[in-house]
């Protein structure tokens, strides 16, 4: 299973579930689709440390817990 049908899956179990989603490909559609079907945030590979932590930051800021 690809990270855009994991996401859905991850969804259809709990819509309230903060989903990062981590990629190698650069911003697309894909990008674009993740975040309509409710992905919270979006990295691409390689990525640091503290992108990591602000990515995590912002999106248990903007959460709905």
């Amino acid at each position: 299973m690809d990270g855009y049908n994991t996401l859905i899956k991850i969804r259809e179990i709990d819509r309230n579930a903060s989903v990062i989603m981590i990629t190698e490909f650069p911003y697309n559609r894909s990008m674009k689709r993740c975040f309509e079907n409710g992905a919270a945030g979006y990295l691409n590979k390689p990525f640091s440390v503290p992108e990591l932590i602000r990515t995590i930051q912002q999106t248990a800021l903007y959460s709905k817990f």
